[in-house]
């Protein structure tokens, strides 16, 4: 297939045949939406404008990290459903990137504004029985689809980041890394295969629907 020389992405669709193969539905959209997702991983322009928009709007590199991945699987429900309708596909993914940061901030925002009889209620009042199991079972669900997904040594630096709460110089001296950039590059790379697994089982993509894609962390340790 050709390389589409865009503004500052390599892809392998250009607008009209990423639209066609959609249209055309089948094998040829499956392969046509993962082909748009890995060109994107690579693409460092697109990373650096999602990071820079987070950070420059009250954000973190962590909250960025998940402003990336939870864009490129909203691009890809996107595609699905044919609601992209031409022009540059990174800039149609950049302001689904941007949108969900900000629906992000307005959510948290909404969040910080509960009334102080709200946020003083007693936590057995908020966490019923049948939320608790709820919330087991999507932690369940996502599990089952990253075991299936990565290695063990991934799964293992996964799980001492965001369910152990583990620094990252704490995880290079466990893991035996060289250090916390280390257990940072492979922890992003980690993310990155996953989604990318992820994106292409159709059954993940339906899970995915109603399971968070980030482990949140329970405990934090090595502070």
């Amino acid at each position: 297939m050709r390389i589409v020389k865009s503004s500052k992405c390599r892809l392998r669709y250009s607008a009209e045949d990423l639209i066609s193969a959609i249209t055309s539905g089948g094998v040829m959209r499956h392969r046509a939406i993962n082909a748009v997702i890995e060109d994107l991983c690579k693409c460092k322009f697109f990373e650096n404008t999602v990071f820079k928009f987070v950070l420059d709007n009250g954000g973190t590199r962590t909250k960025a990290e998940e402003v990336f991945e939870d864009g490129l699987i909203k691009l890809s429900e996107l595609l699905r459903k044919q609601q992209y309708q031409g022009g540059k596909i990174e800039a149609f993914a950049i302001q689904i990137c941007k949108n969900t940061w900000l629906n992000m901030r307005r959510k948290k925002d909404e969040q910080l504004n509960l009334t102080d009889d709200i946020s003083s209620m007693d936590s057995a009042d908020q966490e019923t029985p049948e939320s608790l199991l709820a919330a087991k079972e999507k932690t369940a669900a996502l599990q089952e689809i990253l075991s299936n997904c990565l290695d063990d040594a991934c799964l293992k630096l996964m799980q001492m980041k965001f369910i152990e709460g583990f620094r990252h110089d704490k995880i290079a001296e466990q893991l035996g890394l060289a250090n916390a950039n280390s257990s940072k590059e492979k922890l992003t790379r980690c993310k990155k295969n996953a989604l990318k697994c992820i994106m292409q089982r159709n059954d993940y993509q339906n899970l995915l629907n109603s399971v968070d894609f980030h482990f949140k962390k329970t405990t934090t340790h090595g502070k």
